[in-house]
């Protein structure tokens, strides 16, 4: 039901009221027109998508608020603009008047709605509300006699106070003199109006004795102005008026002389209201309550958001409304509910999130380790990425889709057995990826333990079979000598050096004598160049020659 109002106005405040009701009806004619779309959702939807945003048709009236995608990007996401339920689901971290705003907007008589502001037509911009509401209720409604605050706001960001001319106190009458009524001053102030002659007449109870008492002291064309006393022409339609009996009409409406009683929900009369002329009765205009005719049942509901349509009807809340949280859980992300304007809350359907998996009721967006990626992808610094195939380079095992980094290629096993590689440059043939034995002579994994020569064992390489490589065939394990033969002090006797025979054996290679020659080192000499190196008889012609005779 409409709230009664009791509003006085008089000579200049009329005047000046009118006047700027009138300034306010060619601005909303020019602008609100644009604020309030022809119906509901006309507006373009946000594009899909992580933040993705763009303006959207809340309710009948199609009030422009930004859109939100629904590729996981729903609670602290939202644009300035957006409808929104919490401070946390704004980008900015401030939900004023059902959308998310650029401050607090938390001081009196301002709001973020374009609709409910006095100028500007974005949402999501804190101002001044319009002149005339009060969309949060920030005002007390006063008794006009306190000249105190109407219950609305006067279109500055400060609560409206009753117009210089509202009557604040009654006539008295003594001696002869009127006292007239006092009357507000407009900044909240009663204040004396003077007094009035009743000569010749007298008084007659509080007002002169020619003064009109009531209506029926008029014509009907006439109403009595208890201000003067006077018989008063009635007030056209659309004129201020403070009740029904100024009006021609018959009918006073949110201070205007109204075409009707204008009793249904989000309907008004005044101009400053809705966007029809003062006078007519018309539906408030969009995102406005001024009779607090609208309840919020909450998002969650998807019911009325606690304003008007623009149509005459509570508005209910529209697809920016988030009417049931997103959740997630292993890698699909069940988006966020929102509402369809229509009261019912619609699914978004589910985003997947790989290569990432789930953190907390959203998609992760980064890693610390490979439990933040799905399977099949690891964590690389802080990007998800996915796993690699056999000879790929890599630098850990999470890095393949088997599991192994050997030699630094993704690897078909863990290749651990002895003299085994998996790059073509540690095998030293072959492709990468691949485990196979070492070629013959390599050892890039230092499998082989190199013994000493003299032992014919494993010398430190591989044998290109998967082992260790032993001493190849002719390697010297036992060095050459020459010497005196112990059996014959008149000869001297070469002892060979011995060889390995690949097989892990040093074998014994005998010995030689070397006849008339002495020994050259380790070695018998093969020939002379002087008597010296004959054991007996002379060099000749590097032949030693022994004559007994």
């Amino acid at each position: 039901m409409r709230r009664a109002r009791v509003v006085v106005w008089y000579g200049a405040g009329v005047l000046t009221l009118a006047c700027s009701l009138n300034q306010q009806l060619d601005t909303l004619k020019g602008e609100g027109n644009r604020d309030a779309g022809a119906s509901a959702g006309t507006g373009g939807v946000g594009a899909a998508g992580s933040g993705g945003s763009g303006a959207i048709g809340a309710g009948s009236a199609g009030i422009g608020a930004a859109g939100q995608g629904t590729g996981g990007g729903f609670p602290g996401t939202l644009p300035n603009g957006a409808l929104c339920t919490a401070d946390g689901g704004c980008v900015s971290g401030h939900c004023s008047n059902g959308v998310c705003c650029d401050t607090a907007c938390a001081g009196p008589c301002m709001a973020c709605v374009a609709a409910a502001k006095e100028s500007g037509e974005t949402d999501g911009e804190c101002g001044p509300a319009k002149s005339g509401t009060d969309p949060r209720g920030d005002c007390s409604t006063d008794a006009p006699e306190s000249c105190g605050d109407t219950g609305k706001c006067d279109g500055t960001g400060a609560c409206q106070k009753y117009p210089a001319g509202t009557q604040c106190s009654s006539s008295t009458c003594s001696g002869g003199v009127k006292t007239l009524p006092k009357l507000c001053d407009g900044s909240g102030q009663c204040v004396a109006a003077g007094t009035e002659n009743c000569n010749p007449k007298v008084c007659n109870g509080d007002v002169c004795s020619s003064d009109c008492v009531g209506d029926s002291s008029c014509s009907a064309s006439e109403y009595c102005d208890t201000l003067t006393g006077n018989c008063t022409t009635k007030l056209a339609k659309g004129q201020n008026c403070q009740a029904a009996n100024q009006c021609s009409t018959g009918f006073c409406v949110d201070g205007s002389c109204c075409e009707s009683a204008c009793t249904g929900s989000c309907m008004a009369c005044n101009g400053a209201l809705t966007i029809a002329q003062s006078g007519t009765c018309a539906a408030v205009t969009a995102g406005t309550d001024p009779d607090n005719n609208c309840a919020d049942q909450g998002a969650s509901s998807c019911g009325t958001d606690g304003k008007c349509d623009g149509s005459g009807k509570c508005r209910k809340y529209g697809p920016t409304a988030v009417c049931a949280a997103a959740t997630c859980s292993g890698s699909t992300q069940t988006n966020a509910k929102t509402c369809d304007g229509n009261g019912v809350c619609s699914s978004n359907g589910t985003t997947n999130c790989s290569p990432y998996v789930c953190s907390g009721s959203q998609c992760g967006a980064s890693c610390s380790g490979s439990s933040g990626c799905v399977s099949g992808s690891f964590c690389s610094g802080s990007v998800c990425q996915g796993k690699k195939s056999n000879g790929a380079s890599c630098s850990s095992a999470q890095e393949c889709t088997s599991a192994f980094c050997v030699d630094g290629v993704c690897c078909n096993s863990a290749c651990t057995g002895n003299c085994q590689a998996c790059s073509a440059a540690a095998k030293g043939t072959g492709a990468n990826g691949t485990c196979a034995n070492v070629a013959a002579g390599k050892d890039p994994h230092n499998n082989c333990t190199q013994q000493a020569a003299s032992t014919c064992g494993t010398d430190g390489t591989c044998n290109g079979s998967g082992g260790c490589r032993l001493w190849p065939s002719g390697t010297v394990c036992s060095s050459a000598s020459c010497a005196l033969d112990p059996a014959n002090n008149f000869t001297y006797l070469q002892t060979n050096a011995d060889t390995c025979d690949g097989a892990g054996t040093c074998v014994d290679k005998g010995t030689v004598g070397c006849g008339l020659l002495t020994c050259d080192g380790d070695l018998c000499r093969t020939s002379c160049t002087s008597t010296t190196q004959c054991v007996l008889g002379d060099c000749v012609s590097g032949t030693c020659y022994f004559n007994p005779f």
